[in-house]
C-alpha cells in the first residue's frame, strides 16, 4: 500500500501514500501501520540530506468548493507533520481540475508546503468553484479548470521548478482534430522553489 522511488544520490525521493482507511486507519491515524512507516522513511530520507521529498496521495488534504468552504469556515492545518520532515511538495488528484494551495504548517519554513491538485489529465473535467457560486480555501494561489492538463517538474540539486499547462477545452480539442490542426498548450501556472546547494 506504500512505497518510494530514489532518483539520484539522494537528490529526489518520492513517496506513494494509500489514504483511504485500512483496518488501523490512514497515515494521518498516530500509530497506524501506514503512519509508522512514512514516519520511518521521511526521517531516513532527512538524514540522508535528501534534497528534494514529494509525497503522493489520492484525496487532497483541503480543496477549494462550495460544500467545503460553507462547513469548515477556514482550511486546517494537515493533521500529519510533512513540514517537520522536509516535504518539498504534496501531489493529489480526485477533482477533476487544478489546484495550488499553501498549506498551513506548524513548523516555519524557508520554502512554504505546497499541495498541488492535478486531476485534469484522465476521463472527464468538472468545474471548480470559480464557474460555481463557491469561494477559495485560505492558501488556495491558483485554479484552473479551463482543459486537460499536465504538470511538468525540472529539477536540479537547487532548484525545483514547475510548469503546469492546458490544452484546449473538449470541445475545441475536438473540432481541432477533426480539421488536422495542432493542438495549443497554455501555461497556466509556474511555481519554483530552492535551496542552498549541499557540501561536497
Amino acid at each position: 500500500h506504500c512505497d518510494h522511488a530514489d532518483f539520484g544520490v539522494n537528490l529526489l525521493r518520492l513517496y506513494s501514500i494509500n489514504d483511504y482507511m485500512e483496518t488501523d486507519g490512514s497515515f494521518n491515524t498516530p500509530g497506524s501501520v501506514q503512519c509508522k512507516w512514512l514516519t520511518h522513511e521521511l526521517q531516513q530520507a532527512q538524514e540522508a540530506g535528501c534534497t528534494w521529498i514529494i509525497v503522493y496521495f489520492h484525496h487532497p488534504l483541503i480543496w477549494s468548493s462550495r460544500t467545503n468552504v460553507k462547513r469548515t469556515g477556514k482550511r486546517p492545518p494537515p493533521r500529519f507533520p510533512f513540514e517537520q520532515y522536509g516535504v518539498t511538495l504534496i501531489f493529489c488528484g480526485h477533482h477533476h481540475f487544478y489546484e495550488r494551495i499553501q498549506l498551513e504548517t506548524t513548523t516555519a519554513t524557508a520554502n512554504p508546503l505546497q499541495q498541488v491538485i492535478v486531476g485534469t489529465g484522465g476521463h472527464s473535467l468538472r468545474p471548480g468553484p470559480t464557474r460555481g457560486q463557491g469561494g477559495r480555501v485560505p492558501g488556495s494561489v491558483v485554479l484552473d479548470d479551463s482543459g486537460y492538463g499536465a504538470l511538468k517538474l525540472e529539477i536540479s540539486d537547487v532548484e525545483l521548478k514547475a510548469t503546469y499547462c492546458v490544452v484546449q477545452s473538449p470541445d475545441q480539442e475536438n473540432a481541432k482534430r477533426k480539421k488536422g490542426g495542432r493542438l495549443q498548450v497554455r501555461v497556466v501556472d509556474e511555481f519554483s522553489t530552492s535551496k542552498v546547494p549541499r557540501r561536497k
